[in-house]
């Protein structure tokens, strides 16, 4: 037996009340309940009311109130939605670390054999930072308004704005907090400006790309 349209929003209000709205892991979580009320109703002969509260109470632990240290405990939703985000960052910090480690040691030796104690590189750094600075900005908030501009949510856009979109600003004090005394070309804040940079744009443009993704495979499902 399929589930009409009463019965199917009946569930999305279920999800509702639970605060899953991000359309990525929303549309997953319907289906499955959707899928194990009908094999319910059709293996027990239940109505869809008893069928569907013996599904919920399977899925309460998974959609109860949760937070990561990963992510913040001040952030919290549904358990499965933040186990998915977790997850997605992870992968994500894996990933870069190895693009970081690798900027990290070219920018090393690069810098250390140029010289630059012999030269007044001052000015030069400024731009650089403030040219780097200027980069990041554009591209985090082009990614960000063409997120918001979706008018839908993600997993991704979750990160997007609660661990990308942030950056921008530590980018910024970093670059106004650097110290310009004649090892500062090659002293540790130089390597987290270099990190903080490279986690910036890269996980960005990650997070940007795969939210348009979900956007353009569930946006028909929002709609309907």
């Amino acid at each position: 037996m399929k589930l009409n349209k009463d019965q199917i929003q009946q569930v999305e209000d279920y999800l509702n009340q639970k605060g899953l709205k991000y359309i990525d892991v929303r549309y997953e979580v319907l289906d499955h309940i959707c899928s194990d009320v009908e094999e319910i109703m059709n293996a027990k002969k239940l109505s869809f009311v008893e069928a569907s509260s013996l599904v919920y109470l399977k899925w309460n632990l998974n959609l109860q109130n949760h937070s990561s240290f990963l992510l913040g405990l001040a952030y919290s939703g549904p358990k499965l939605f933040i186990n998915r985000c977790v997850s997605i960052l992870k992968k994500t910090i894996y990933r870069i670390q190895f693009i970081i480690i690798a900027v990290l040691f070219i920018s090393y030796h690069i810098l250390k054999n140029i010289g630059f104690r012999e030269y007044n590189y001052k000015e030069e750094i400024i731009y650089s930072l403030y040219g780097l600075a200027t980069i990041n900005l554009i591209f985090i908030f082009y990614w960000f308004f063409k997120i918001k501009k979706t008018k839908l949510q993600t997993s991704y856009s979750y990160l997007f704005i609660r661990q990308v979109l942030p950056t921008v600003l530590i980018f910024l004090l970093l670059a106004i907090l650097y110290d310009f005394d004649r090892n500062a070309i090659i002293n540790t804040r130089s390597y987290y400006i270099i990190s903080v940079f490279a986690f910036s744009m890269w996980s960005g443009n990650q997070l940007h790309k795969n939210h348009m993704k979900s956007v353009s495979k569930y946006s028909s499902f929002s709609k309907s």
